[in-house]
C-alpha cells in the first residue's frame, strides 16, 4: 500500500506545483499587460485650437494675400498691354515684336505664380511640421513621467447621419470605443497654448497639468 501511495502523492505534488507556476505566471502576465499606459489625442482638434499654429497660419495667409495683390496687378497691366497688339497690322513687324513680348511676359508671369503657389504650399507644410513636432515633444515628456507608451491618434468628432463622408471617416477611424480618461488632448492642447501666450515673456520653469516640472 506504501508503494502504491507515494507515487501518486508525488504526482499529485507535482501537478498542483505546475498548476500553481502557471497560473502565477500567467496572473503576472496579465497584470503586465494591464499596466500598459495607453492614452488618445486628437490631433486635428489640437490644430483647430491651438493657438500658436493658428497664429502662424494667419502670418501665412497675410503674406498669401500680398502676393495675390501684386500677382493680379501684373496680370491687368499683363491685359492691358496685350490689348495694345489690336493697334498693329496681323503679320507686320510690330505685331510680330509685340507679340513676342507678351508671350515672354506671360511666360515669366506663369512662372512666378507657379512659384508663389509652390512657396506658398510649403511654408505651409514647415508650419503643419514644427507644431506636430511640438505635440510629439510634450507627448514624450508626458510619456516620459506618466509611464504611457503608446499614444493613438483618433477623432472626437461625431458622425453626422445625413454626412456620408463623416459617417466614412468615423468608419475608418482606429479607436472604435475607449474610455474617456485616456483621452489626453486638452491637457496637452492647455500645456501648448500656455507656452505660445508666454514665450515672449520671462517666466518660470513650465509646469504641465498632472505631471511635474521638467528638472
Amino acid at each position: 500500500m506504501i508503494r502504491q501511495f507515494l507515487p501518486t502523492s508525488l504526482a499529485v505534488a507535482v501537478v498542483c506545483l505546475y498548476l500553481s507556476t502557471n497560473l502565477s505566471n500567467a496572473h503576472g502576465q496579465s497584470t503586465k499587460r494591464a499596466g500598459i499606459g495607453i492614452a488618445l489625442i486628437d490631433i486635428d482638434y489640437i490644430l483647430k485650437n491651438h493657438d500658436g499654429f493658428k497664429a502662424r497660419m494667419e502670418h501665412l495667409l497675410t503674406n498669401a494675400k500680398s502676393k495675390d495683390d501684386l500677382l493680379k496687378s501684373r496680370a491687368q497691366e499683363l491685359q492691358k498691354f496685350a490689348e495694345g497688339l489690336k493697334r498693329f497690322k496681323v503679320g507686320s513687324a510690330d505685331y510680330r515684336t509685340t507679340e513676342a513680348e507678351i508671350t515672354r511676359r506671360k511666360a515669366r508671369f506663369d512662372a512666378d505664380v507657379a512659384l508663389a503657389r509652390k512657396e506658398e504650399v510649403a511654408n505651409r507644410a514647415k508650419v503643419y511640421y514644427t507644431v506636430y513636432r511640438e505635440i510629439q515633444e510634450e507627448l514624450k515628456f508626458f510619456s516620459s513621467k506618466t509611464g504611457t507608451r503608446l499614444v493613438m491618434q483618433f477623432s472626437r468628432e461625431e458622425a453626422d447621419p445625413n454626412d456620408p463622408q463623416s459617417v466614412l471617416n468615423q468608419l475608418r477611424n482606429q479607436v472604435v470605443l475607449h474610455s474617456k480618461s485616456l483621452d489626453i488632448t486638452d491637457m496637452i492642447l492647455k500645456t501648448l497654448n500656455d507656452r505660445s501666450r508666454t514665450s515672449t515673456a520671462s517666466v518660470p520653469p513650465r509646469t504641465r497639468q498632472g505631471v511635474p516640472p521638467r528638472r
